[in-house]
Parts: structure tokens; sequence; C-alpha cells
């Protein structure tokens, strides 16, 4: 059973390099001991870490599938801890959207399917715009500024075409977490 009508939910999406972790971290640091709100750490980087996996191979149905199961379980951990508000780092449609981005629509649909009574667990969701952020390649963030752009524009077809709630959010990582307390009504 969803828990919306307890808990408001944001996620924070958008391809690699766009500030979800920094916009996480600043938010944790403005709200941290408070026990109404409750965070979701990305598990992308620590799974890539342990298990390296070329540009293709990250983009496949077995390791996004792998992804969005990890994703669901830390959600899960922090709902059960029963906090007012839970602000999220990726969401549990960023495995299918990245497989949209490289135009594997029913793989990307199959993890639709997979997480369909989970969905509505999320208020909304933030799509970090991705200009002006510069792209930093690491070890880890392997797929380049095309495969960034790709994303962003899969993000923005698929909440349009299921007509899911979100916001375009740009500015400085500051300016971004003033909006983001500003949609969930939390003061600093």
């Amino acid at each position: 059973m969803a828990e919306r009508e307890l808990t408001t939910k944001i996620a924070f999406v958008g391809a690699a390099s766009v500030g979800k972790t920094t916009l996480l971290n600043e938010l944790r640091g403005r709200h941290r001991g408070n026990p109404k709100v409750g965070f979701v750490d990305e598990v992308g980087r620590k799974f890539f870490q342990e298990n390296p996996t070329s540009e293709a191979d990250m983009f496949s149905f077995g390791v996004q599938a792998r992804l969005q199961d990890l994703i669901l379980l830390e959600e899960k951990k922090v709902h059960a801890t029963k906090p007012e508000i839970i602000i999220c780092d990726r969401s549990v449609l960023d495995s299918p959207v990245h497989l949209r981005a490289h135009e594997d629509y029913d793989a990307a649909e199959m993890l639709v399917e997979r997480v369909k009574d989970w969905i509505p667990t999320y208020s909304s969701f933030v799509l970090l715009d991705a200009t002006g952020v510069p792209f930093k390649n690491d070890k880890v963030r392997i797929e380049g500024v095309d495969t960034r752009r790709k994303i962003q524009g899969a993000f923005l077809d698929f909440f349009r075409e299921n007509n899911f709630p979100y916001e375009l959010l740009s500015g400085t990582v500051y300016e971004r977490a003033a909006r983001v307390e500003n949609i969930l009504n939390i003061a600093a």
C-alpha cells in the first residue's frame, strides 16, 4: 500500500553530474537531526564502484533492474522510519528512463511495470537541469555529454507522457535547496 497520505516524498532525478547528490547533501546539512525528514542516498555510485561496468552494459536491462531493486530497498528502509518528508537521490523510475534514453522501450516498460504499485509513493519529482552544470567524468561516471543530454530529454518525455508531477530545477545549489524547501514547506 502506498504511504502517500502520510509521507511527502520528492525524488531528485536527472542525468549524471547535474547536482542531485550535492543538493541532497545540502538539504541533509540544513535538516540534520530533524526526525521529520528522511533521506535516501544514491545507490548507483556504490554499485558501479563495486561492479565496474562498461557504458554499454551500464544501460542494459539486467544492470538497470539491479539498480532499481537497490533503490527500492533503500527507499523502503527510509519509509519504515515513518518520516513526514522523504528526499531521494534518484527514484525507481530512473532505470526505465535510462533504458528509454537508449531506445530500449520494451525493457523500460518492463521496469515501470515492476514498480507500478510503488510509483504513487512519490509526491513529485525534481528534474535537475543540466544547463550550466559542468559534466565531470570519473572512474564511475563514464557516460558522456551526449548520454547526459539523451537522459535529460528522456526524463522530460517520460514525465509529460505519464502526467507525473515534476519541476525542472536550475540555479545554484543554494537556490535549488531553497526551492525544494519551499516545495516541501520546510524551513532551514
